[in-house]
């Protein structure tokens, strides 16, 4: 919830303040978007923590299943809470702006899509983000890669949020994060109608360079990009992080079969049974 108020706090406030009708000057600008997702990612993580570990992304917690033997009880659970979490932060910040948004539409209660839409919820074209975000989760919570001190990761995660959208937000939309995205399009639905779930199959399925792309399953884009893809992304990262990098044996990657057994001899061995004696 708190990466949703922070995340679509500064998408509304950036864009519906270049309306002169609703604010005589600009509020922000393309990095204050970047920021302030950023800020909410570290926020939600220290706030959550000492509860869940800080999982506020699904696709974390299904590496976390996949990688690291996380109870997939908890991957339920885990879910649930952040699609809830994510649809009330969006609600709130939606309520918060529904008079600016109005205006910005051009008339009480009009809502277009993707127009204000598109504050809430994203269109991606590609899954780059989830990939690279899960290689510096990992990292940094790797303890045998130099990892800082746990009250420091949450600062990480800030900085690599605001890179990620910095850098590759123009064709991934910042979807690193399966329900922030569908917990938002759960709320926008209500108010904008069931072309949120839609709209991407609408635009492409007109596109003569691409004609056949809704037999391929285009009319459920909502759910192939920004959730699955976000899930297929993350997993990606999270393989090329244990086959690269990892060391742990908590990894099903590098289960106690795959990695090499530490060399010892009698005198050692000898010391080991003495002690316990």
């Amino acid at each position: 919830m708190i990466l949703m108020i922070f995340g679509t706090a500064v998408d509304c406030q950036v864009t519906l303040s270049t309306n002169p009708a609703i604010t005589s000057s600009e509020k922000g600008s393309f990095l204050s978007i970047c920021m302030g997702w950023g800020a909410g990612a570290a926020f939600g993580i220290w706030a959550s923590a000492g509860i869940s570990g800080g999982h506020i992304n699904p696709a974390v917690t299904l590496v976390h299943v996949i990688f690291r033997r996380l109870a997939f009880r908890q991957f339920v659970s885990y879910c649930v809470a952040q699609v809830a979490g994510a649809f009330a932060g969006a609600l709130i910040v939606y309520g918060t702006y529904w008079e600016a948004i109005s205006v910005y539409e051009g008339g009480h209660g009009l809502r277009t899509i993707p127009g204000t839409a598109g504050l809430f919820v994203t269109f991606p074209l590609s899954y780059t983000g989830p990939a690279i975000l899960l290689i510096v989760v990992l990292a940094v919570t790797d303890k045998r890669n130099n990892a800082p001190p746990p009250e420091l990761v949450p600062l990480i995660i800030f900085v690599a949020v605001t890179a990620l959208s910095a850098c590759l937000s123009l064709q991934t939309g910042a979807a690193m994060n399966p329900a922030r995205d569908f917990g938002p399009r759960l709320m926008t639905a209500i108010f904008y109608g069931r072309g949120v779930f839609t709209y991407r199959r609408q635009v492409l399925s007109t596109d003569c360079v691409c004609p056949k792309l809704s037999k391929l399953g285009i009319s459920h884009f909502w759910l192939w990009a920004p959730i699955l893809g976000d899930f297929a992304g993350a997993i990606a990262g999270a393989a090329v992080y244990d086959v690269c990098i990892y060391t742990g044996e908590d990894s099903r990657v590098n289960t106690r079969s795959c990695v090499r057994p530490r060399r010892c001899d009698s005198r050692s061995e000898d010391i080991e049974v003495g002690s316990k004696a």
